[in-house]
């Protein structure tokens, strides 16, 4: 049997490249529809990452009691602003939602980086018609 061709490989790259943002999108329209908050948020430790020569974004452990009094805990991407004030002790607000608790984001930011999910989104656009190209290609020449 063949190898899977290149093509395929590109194209389902990009579909997940696609996935991944449409996803953020729709978990931030839901927290706008029908969030509740909740405070205060305790993190317990948080992790930098970084893309070539700079923080991209910070990673942290968070908890927070629902408004019934569930205790959550749940992996978070952590604004730089927000970070600050987990370290100076501030109060810090999140918005999740009442039927998926673990589904957040801090009060005035977004779930997710919009300018990373419009990225991921263009750049998964860009290989779903690249492999859909090679594939068209492939087989003219046959």
């Amino acid at each position: 049997m063949d190898r899977l061709p290149g093509f395929l490989i590109i194209f389902a790259l990009g579909l997940l490249l696609t996935i991944v943002p449409i996803q953020g999108f729709r978990h931030n329209h839901a927290l706008s529809v029908r969030s509740e908050t909740a405070e205060p948020v305790r993190m317990e430790r948080y992790t930098a990452h970084k893309w070539l020569f700079f923080t991209a974004y910070y990673d942290a452990n968070i908890k927070f009691a629902t408004k019934d009094g569930k205790q959550i805990e749940a992996l978070a991407s952590i604004p730089e602003d927000v970070l600050q004030k987990f370290q100076s002790q501030e109060p810090v607000t999140i918005e999740y939602l009442p039927g998926d608790p673990e589904i957040t984001r801090f009060s005035g930011h977004r779930s997710d980086p919009l300018t990373m999910a419009i990225l991921e989104l263009l750049l998964g656009i860009s290989f779903i018609v690249f492999g859909f190209m090679k594939m068209t290609n492939r087989y003219k020449n046959l």
